[in-house]
C-alpha cells in the first residue's frame, strides 16, 4: 500500500496491520448466491467486511498471537481515508476496528473492483486484553451510517 496510507496510534499499539489489495474485474467476478434463487451482485458486496478470526498455532510463525483477516471490495469511487484507513476504539466489551474509506465522485457502474485484504496480527502482550471481548469491525465512507459491519466474539484459543 502507499506510504500515505495511515494506520492510527490505537491500531498501531494494539495490532501490526498489512494491507494489500487486487483487482478484480467485473465481468470475470462470480456473485454470490445466498440461495438458488437470489444472485447478489458485486455492487451489493461493496464496503462489507467478511473477516475470519483464527489464534497461531505453535507451529507458526509468531505463534500464539490472534489474527484477524479482513476482506473488503470496494469500487472505482472509494479510495482508503488518507488520514485515517484503520483504526481501533475499545469500548467495554467491544473492540472497535474501523476500515475508513472516502468517497470520490458519484456512485458510477464500476467495471473493476479493489478487494482489500488487511491482516491485523495483534501484539501478544495484548492476548489476555481482547480475550472475552466482541471485535466489531465497521467499514464507512464519510458517513457511519452508511457503512457495514461484521462482528468477531474472541473466546480463547480453543474455541474461535
Amino acid at each position: 500500500m502507499s506510504n500515505s496510507i495511515k494506520i492510527g496510534s490505537k491500531m498501531k499499539k494494539l495490532a501490526s496491520v498489512n494491507i494489500t489489495y487486487n483487482t478484480i474485474s467485473a465481468g470475470n467476478s462470480v456473485g454470490v448466491y445466498p440461495s438458488s434463487e437470489d444472485k447478489l451482485s458485486l455492487s451489493h458486496l461493496i464496503l462489507k467486511p467478511l473477516s475470519h478470526f483464527r489464534f497461531k498455532s505453535p507451529t507458526e510463525s509468531n505463534a500464539g498471537n490472534y489474527e484477524l483477516n479482513i476482506n473488503v471490495l470496494a469500487d472505482t469511487h472509494h479510495l482508503p481515508d488518507e488520514n485515517n484507513f484503520v483504526e481501533c476504539k475499545t469500548v467495554g466489551k467491544n473492540i472497535l476496528v474501523f476500515l475508513n474509506f472516502s468517497q470520490i465522485g458519484d456512485a458510477i457502474k464500476s467495471t473493476n473492483y479493489l478487494n482489500y485484504r488487511f491482516c491485523i496480527e495483534f501484539n501478544e502482550s495484548y492476548n489476555s486484553f481482547i480475550k472475552g471481548k466482541e471485535i466489531i469491525i465497521v467499514t464507512a465512507s464519510g458517513d457511519p451510517e452508511e457503512g457495514d459491519a461484521s462482528k468477531v466474539i474472541v473466546e480463547d484459543e480453543d474455541e474461535i
